[in-house]
């Protein structure tokens, strides 16, 4: 198995890291779709929360820290399932490939919803 070096990895995350600049947490009930280019087909949207720019650290030793996600207000009721994170042009970045820890996954209509923490974001072998 080939392993990367410290400075590609650092160079790919900090790349890719730039996507997410300006973008958003789409947070959804339901069936989580196939891929994340799959058509929404009965899941409610509950919330959207902004990723600020930049949305990530500088990546040091193979890893990237998110810097603060402004919290949403729930348009709708339901148990949070599975996001989609989009790029600030709405284009999928990921979908559900992300572990986010929300401060409840009860969500009611009107309630602040916030991001407490990301887990396992991006894994590379090193």
């Amino acid at each position: 198995m080939t392993k990367a070096s410290i400075t590609l990895v650092n160079t790919q995350l900090n790349a890719g890291a730039s996507l997410f600049n300006s973008g958003y947490i789409r947070i959804y009930t339901g069936a989580q779709p196939a891929t994340p280019e799959t058509v929404l087909d009965g899941q409610r949207f509950l919330v959207e929360l902004r990723f600020g720019s930049p949305a990530f650290s500088a990546a040091s030793d193979r890893a990237i820290v998110a810097n603060p996600i402004t919290p949403g207000v729930a348009v709708a009721s339901g148990l949070a399932s599975w996001c989609r994170v989009l790029s600030s042009d709405g284009v999928t970045v990921l979908g559900d490939t992300t572990k986010i820890a929300l401060n409840s996954t009860d969500i009611q209509v009107g309630a602040k919803v916030s991001i407490l923490g990301f887990i396992d974001m991006i894994a590379m072998e090193r």
